[in-house]
């Protein structure tokens, strides 16, 4: 029993790390996307 709830507890973290990681990147990517329009908009 304690060695399927480590498993399952391990693969809760890897999953929350995971959302984690990929929110971080949205955002990332978000930002990334701001600044390349707001240099677009000063070399005008």
């Amino acid at each position: 029993m304690t060695y399927n709830k480590r498993i399952c507890v391990f693969l809760w973290l890897v999953k929350g790390g995971i959302s984690v990681v990929l929110e971080m990147l949205g955002h990332v990517k978000l930002a990334l996307k701001c600044v390349t329009e707001r240099e677009r908009i000063e070399r005008k």
